[in-house]
């Protein structure tokens, strides 16, 4: 699914890449925070370690296509990031 952006040179629509996978963080009292969003797994995967390490917390990636959480980051020790 893509969105459209504007007119092309050509007069017609270009569109945007669709924006896939959200990064989010849980906090201790179970509320989320949405932090960005990325249009790659791997991507998204990396930048989780990312944040971890600036702020070790329950960060995770949530695919909005299949609606399902697929990358977690929770109390990581080091490893890599814990894939659903």
């Amino acid at each position: 699914m893509h969105r459209t952006a504007g007119l092309s040179s050509r007069g017609g629509r270009t569109p945007v890449p669709s924006i896939q996978f959200d990064i989010l963080r849980r906090h201790l009292d179970g509320s989320l925070l949405w932090l960005e969003a990325a249009a790659d797994l791997k991507v998204a995967r990396c930048r989780l370690q990312q944040l971890h390490a600036v702020s070790p917390g329950d960060y995770f990636v949530y695919d909005q296509g299949s609606q399902q959480i697929v990358a977690r980051s929770a109390e990581l020790d080091g490893s890599d990031v814990y894939r659903s």
